[in-house]
């Protein structure tokens, strides 16, 4: 009697296996790796797709340094969060006094949003903290100062790091519920806004979506430029990139962006840190 075929696998296993992908991942690369020249990323590929090494020795071109971030799902909201820390901690005092000003009024968006504050007190205090301490310190050069921020995202077994991240993305879904008009169209799951933000945006280690991007960067006002290296070649072989401007057309006019512009690398399914010539 032959055997009947294997069934396929269920929800609970598809998620199980991939929570192991990650695991592995994560035993693999720290939270935030070093700065590390493109020249790595096109050993690499060296054996891979020519298209991808074209686009790399284009991007070798452009940008100096990328910096690993660990693929658990995470990836965005941690990128974006060390590449905001790291551009206030390099800007000048203004800089440093708008950047603190937007997280700020993160506390009143949570708030507006419905969240409970105790529920998400300890993230933002966290985050706060962080901000305050190493934007108040004093650093010889620019290099102890991104040093220490890694040091402290690090630490704890990145206990710190996390509860950024975390903040980070309820003030996503914070901007999304109270903007829920303008994106329910765009949510492809047939939910509410608070199930989708639940489920999608607020869970720790669920991969990030293009709608993720533009609300954070709606709420707080930061420009966020995302390089795709990916295998098209829509484009002659070359990279394109997504601006998201940050600006919320329901703001103050005088409400601009808050500080430099974060360059993210995009390759399918993961974000690193750019660094531009």
């Amino acid at each position: 009697m032959a055997e009947p075929p294997p069934s396929a696998p269920t929800d609970e296993q598809i998620l199980a296996f991939e929570q192991q992908v990650k695991d592995r991942e994560a035993n693999i690369h720290p939270f935030v790796g070093e700065q590390q020249p493109l020249t790595v990323l096109q050993q690499e590929y060296e054996h891979g797709s020519e298209v991808y090494r074209v686009k790399i020795n284009e991007l070798d071109r452009q940008y100096r340094a990328f910096r690993r971030c660990r693929g658990d799902g995470n990836c965005f909201f941690r990128a974006f969060a060390f590449a905001w820390f790291e551009n206030a901690l390099l800007g000048d005092q203004a800089h440093k006094e708008a950047t603190r000003a937007a997280l700020v009024a993160s506390k009143q968006l949570l708030i507006d949003a419905g969240f409970e504050w105790l529920a998400v007190e300890d993230f933002y205090d966290t985050t706060l903290e962080l901000y305050d301490q190493l934007t108040k310190a004093t650093f010889s050069t620019a290099q102890e100062a991104v040093a220490a921020l890694r040091a402290r995202s690090l630490e704890e077994q990145g206990a710190t790091g996390n509860a950024v991240v975390v903040h980070f993305r309820m003030v996503a879904s914070a901007y999304l519920r109270k903007h829920a008009d303008d994106y329910l169209p765009f949510i492809e799951f047939g939910q509410t806004m608070e199930q989708y933000c639940a489920q999608h945006v607020e869970a720790f280690g669920r991969e990030s979506e293009e709608i993720h991007i533009i609300a954070l960067t709606k709420a707080l006002k930061v420009q966020v430029q995302v390089v795709y290296l990916d295998n098209s070649t829509a484009n002659d072989s070359r990279v394109s990139v997504h601006t998201f401007d940050g600006q919320d057309e329901t703001a103050p006019s005088d409400a601009g962006e808050q500080g430099s512009t974060i360059v993210l690398l995009y390759r399918p399914g993961h974000y690193d840190i750019l660094y531009k010539r």
